[in-house]
C-alpha cells in the first residue's frame, strides 16, 4: 500500500500547545500508512523532537498573520517569497495533503492552493476577542480565507468551531478534541516531589499551569488564594513561564498579602505530570481557553479539575462529575470549588476517577491520531483540488499584496497596535472580495 505523504505547517520551532499537539500527531499517526513531513521556520526543539517521532523536516521561513506580544515571524519580509518557497518545496515533495498547524499562519494554505493540492487547516485558537493575537486582517477576513484556502478546518474544540463555522462555513468545520500521553508517574515519584517543595503530606496541594500572561487569570487565583488563606492548610502550586515583569508582579501579589506559604510560584518546570500527580486537584483560572491541553494532563493523572468556564474547558471538565466548573473572574466562586474539594477527599478522589476514565474514553493519544487519519482519508476520497483559474490567482494575489502593505505600515509605525487601525481601513473591500472569491472558488472546494 502506498504511504499518504502529509506535509504539515508549522508556525514556531518551539514545544507549546500547539506544537506539542504536532508532535503528538506526527508520533501516533500510522506510519503503515503515512509518511510525515514537517515544514519549520527555523531549527528548534521541536525539529529535533519530530526527527526523533520519524519525521523529515524541511526550514522555510514564515510570518505570523495574527500578531501577538511575542509573535516569532519575521515582521515584514516578503509574503510572495515565502509563498515561492513553499510552492517549490510542495513541487518537490509532492504530498497529498497540507496540514497548517493552528490560525496563525497562511503561507502553506497559499501556496498549497497554488499548486492544487488538498489542505486542512487546524484551529487552535478563539480568534473573536481574543486577548493578545491582532490579525492583519480582521477577523471575518481571516475566518473567511481560511474556508476558502481549506477542504477542511478541523477545531480543536466546539467553542472554536463555534466562533469559525459562519465565515468559514459549517460544512467544512469539523472537531477533533487534543489528545495526551497517559501519565506514567508512580506515587512514590509523587511523594518525593511534595518533600522537594516541602508540602507536609495534611496539606491539600492545588496546581495551576500556564504562562504568566492575562488570559491565564492568575490575579483571579491570588485573589482565591487569599480568601483560601483563613482556611488553612491550602497551597496553591502556580508553574509557568513568564517575561521579568510579569514574575515580578505575581510574586509582590503574594508577598504584599503574606499568602508565602498559600501560594508557591515555581516558575517554568520541565516535570508537570510529576507535579500533577503530587497534587490534589488541577485549577484553571483563566479567562478564555479553546482547549487546554494541561486540563487533559490533569485528568490522565487522575485529578479533578476546577474550572472557568471559559470555553473548551466545559467540553473536557463534567460539571459535578469530573470537576467543578465556575464563572469567569470570580474569585469567590474559585475558591469555593478549590475549599469544596480540598475539604472532601473522598468527593475529590471521586472525580479524579471519573476524570481518568473520561480521559481514557475520549482524550487519548491514539483516538487524536485515529480521528485526523479519518479526516485525512475522507477529504482525499473526495478527489482532487481543481486547478486555479486566472480570476482566483489574482485574487490571491491582489489578498498578498494587500498583507505586504499592512504589515509593512504596521512594522514602521512600530507597534502592533497600530495593526487594529490599518486594519479598519482594509476590512471593506477584502470582504467583498472574499465573497465574490466565494462564488467563483465554490466548485469543488466546499
Amino acid at each position: 500500500m502506498k504511504k499518504l505523504k502529509i506535509l504539515f505547517i508549522s508556525h514556531t520551532a518551539r514545544c507549546a500547545g500547539a506544537e506539542g499537539c504536532l508532535l503528538t500527531l506526527v508520533r501516533c499517526l500510522d506510519k503503515e500508512r503515512f509518511e510525515s513531513v514537517v515544514v519549520l521556520p527555523v531549527e528548534g526543539v521541536l525539529a529535533d523532537e519530530l526527527r526523533q517521532a520519524g519525521a523529515r523536516t524541511i526550514i522555510s521561513p514564515l510570518e505570523w498573520w495574527l500578531r501577538g506580544a511575542r509573535s516569532y515571524g519575521l515582521m515584514g519580509s516578503d509574503i510572495r517569497g515565502r509563498v515561492d518557497a513553499l510552492i517549490a518545496i510542495m513541487k518537490a515533495e509532492r504530498p497529498d495533503l497540507v496540514h497548517t498547524n493552528t490560525s496563525v499562519v497562511w503561507e502553506g494554505a497559499l501556496a498549497a492552493a497554488f499548486v492544487g493540492v488538498p489542505h486542512v487547516w487546524h484551529l487552535h485558537e478563539i480568534l473573536t476577542g481574543h486577548p493578545s493575537l491582532k490579525g492583519v486582517f480582521p477577523v471575518p477576513v481571516i475566518y473567511s480565507l481560511i474556508g476558502l484556502l481549506s477542504k477542511r478546518a478541523v477545531a480543536v474544540s466546539e467553542a472554536v468551531r463555534a466562533t469559525a463555522a459562519g465565515a468559514v462555513g459549517a460544512n467544512k468545520v469539523t472537531v477533533i478534541h487534543n489528545g495526551v500521553a497517559e501519565s506514567s508517574v508512580s506515587v512514590t515519584q509523587a511523594k518525593e516531589l511534595r518533600a522537594e517543595l516541602e508540602i507536609a503530606d495534611d496539606h491539600f496541594m492545588a496546581v495551576a499551569v500556564g504562562g504568566l500572561i492575562p488570559e491565564k487569570g492568575f490575579d483571579t487565583l491570588i485573589d482565591a488564594a487569599e480568601r483560601l488563606k483563613q482556611k488553612g492548610r491550602i497551597v496553591i502550586v502556580i508553574v509557568g513561564r513568564g517575561e521579568p515583569a510579569a514574575v515580578a508582579k505575581l510574586t509582590d501579589a503574594i508577598s504584599s498579602r503574606g499568602l508565602e506559604a498559600a501560594v508557591r510560584y515555581l516558575g517554568y518546570r520541565g516535570d508537570v505530570p510529576r507535579i500533577l500527580a503530587a497534587a490534589g486537584l488541577f485549577v484553571l483560572s483563566s479567562r478564555s481557553e479553546a482547549f487546554p491541553l494541561v486540563v487533559l494532563e490533569a485528568m490522565a493523572a487522575g485529578k479533578p479539575v476546577v474550572a472557568t468556564d471559559c470555553g473548551g474547558p466545559r467540553e473536557m471538565v463534567v460539571e459535578g462529575e469530573t470537576g467543578l466548573l465556575v464563572p469567569v473572574a470570580d474569585a469567590a466562586a474559585l475558591a469555593e470549588g478549590i475549599a469544596r474539594l480540598a475539604q472532601d477527599p473522598e468527593l475529590c478522589t471521586e472525580m479524579g476517577l471519573a476524570g481518568r476514565k473520561r480521559f481514557d474514553a475520549h482524550f487519548t493519544e491514539t483516538v487524536y491520531a485515529q480521528r485526523f487519519a479519518d479526516v485525512y482519508l475522507d477529504v482525499l476520497q473526495a478527489g482532487p483540488m481543481p486547478a486555479l483559474e486566472d480570476g482566483e490567482r489574482i485574487f490571491l494575489d491582489g489578498m498578498m499584496q494587500t498583507y505586504q502593505r499592512i504589515a509593512e505600515n504596521a512594522l514602521a509605525k512600530g507597534t502592533l497596535q497600530e495593526l487594529a487601525l490599518l486594519t479598519k481601513r482594509a476590512a471593506a473591500l477584502p470582504l467583498r472580495s472574499l465573497q465574490w472569491a466565494k462564488d467563483r472558488m465554490k466548485r469543488g472546494r466546499r
